[in-house]
């Protein structure tokens, strides 16, 4: 928090309203995330465990999925592990 000054003066910080400020942010019960300073928005809907288990059945093998592909299978199957890829584990 920035106190006003005047002109020529260099401007300072209110440390004891940053501190009071830090606290709220702190205390604020509404927070989620990795961070409590990040939120996560409410809209963005969440897929019920019983469909991604679905949508999990659906995909192939990751073992039979890329069996033909040799070496050149690691760039897929490392993506499939990071992301939600084509193939299931």
């Amino acid at each position: 928090m920035l106190v006003p000054s005047l002109p020529g003066e260099v401007p300072r910080i209110d440390l004891e309203a940053t501190k009071r400020r830090a606290r709220e942010i702190e205390n604020d019960k509404g927070a989620r995330g990795v961070l409590p300073l990040m939120r996560i928005p409410e809209y963005i809907p969440r897929k019920p465990t019983f469909e991604e288990e679905m949508a999990k059945a659906v995909k192939p093998d990751c073992r039979q999925a890329y069996a033909e592909w040799g070496l050149l299978a690691i760039p897929p199957l490392i993506w499939s592990s990071i992301a939600n890829g084509t193939c299931r584990w």
